[in-house]
């Protein structure tokens, strides 16, 4: 996955003690200085107007302690960026899978999904860890993407 460093919720986010939202926010901007849309449709940024506009997470270290622990990634929205709501969720990934992917010789669980077009102004991210047991390890860098990686994660 290609990130831009301004266009990041988190670096290598430790994630593995609980529910937690994403560091950062990512603005979308003002939209006052073409067509006043953000005045005139104040509830929608129209990101990706003519190309879907995609985030990416990358999984990292996820290490089962025990029982059956799941994660879920929501992308969330917000006018203020104080106030986030849910618009989109991954699926229930489950722990075993991610340690899976994490274990040695491997690089990570890559996860991708497309902005929707309503978005509000700030995008920002909520990880979920749910299920039983827990994770002794795990952490998660996710983004806008600059481009989507199709040679297999490194």
């Amino acid at each position: 996955m290609y990130f831009d460093s301004l266009l990041m919720f988190d670096s290598a986010l430790d994630i593995h003690g609980g529910s937690v939202a994403s560091t950062n926010s990512i603005p979308l901007g003002s939209r006052v200085n073409y067509d006043d849309a953000w005045n005139s449709h104040p509830g929608n940024s129209n990101i990706g107007a003519g190309n879907q506009v995609k985030v990416g997470f990358l999984i990292n270290d996820a290490v089962v302690s025990s029982g059956a622990p799941t994660l879920v990634v929501a992308l969330q929205d917000s006018a203020d960026n104080a106030t986030f709501a849910n618009i989109l969720l991954s699926a229930t990934l489950a722990g075993a899978t991610l340690a899976t992917a994490c274990g040695s010789n491997t690089s990570g669980y890559e996860l991708e999904m497309t902005v929707p077009n309503s978005t509000r102004k700030y995008l920002g991210a909520y990880y979920t860890i749910g299920g039983t047991g827990g994770f002794t390890s795990m952490t998660i860098t996710g983004g806008i993407l600059l481009d989507v990686q199709t040679n297999g994660v490194w």
